[in-house]
């Protein structure tokens, strides 16, 4: 995990950490950074995150070898979990963050997810 500045971001860079502005979670950790993620950085003023693995790389998380459509997936399936629950609570926020990269390391090691979806 490494602090860089949000103007050495690049797509596809893995969120360490969940980025807070002002009391609202802008980015969960575990989410893959997106284009449109990079412009709400922007606008929000945010100047540095902590994102996982080396950012130099092409590959900013190489202990997560999943592909963007699986990823996307899954996000989608917590998103859905979390749809009625405050993710602006920091609480919320780090349990939906907790879940979201449980998700990814079952599906990396092949086992099923516990909502049996």
């Amino acid at each position: 995990m490494v602090r860089i500045k949000t103007s050495e971001l690049k797509e596809n860079m893995v969120v360490a950490r969940p980025v807070v502005a002002h009391g609202r979670v802008l980015l969960a950790a575990g989410v893959a950074v997106t284009g449109s993620h990079l412009r709400i950085l922007a606008t929000w003023g945010v100047q540095e995150i902590m994102v996982e693995g080396d950012p130099h790389s092409d590959c900013s998380h190489a202990s997560q070898p999943i592909d963007t459509q699986a990823r996307k997936t899954i996000e989608h399936a917590i998103e859905k979990r979390f749809s009625k629950s405050n993710t602006d609570n920091e609480i919320i926020a780090l349990l939906k963050n907790g879940a979201l990269r449980m998700e990814i390391e079952q599906s990396i090691q092949g086992t099923p997810d516990s909502s049996g979806e």
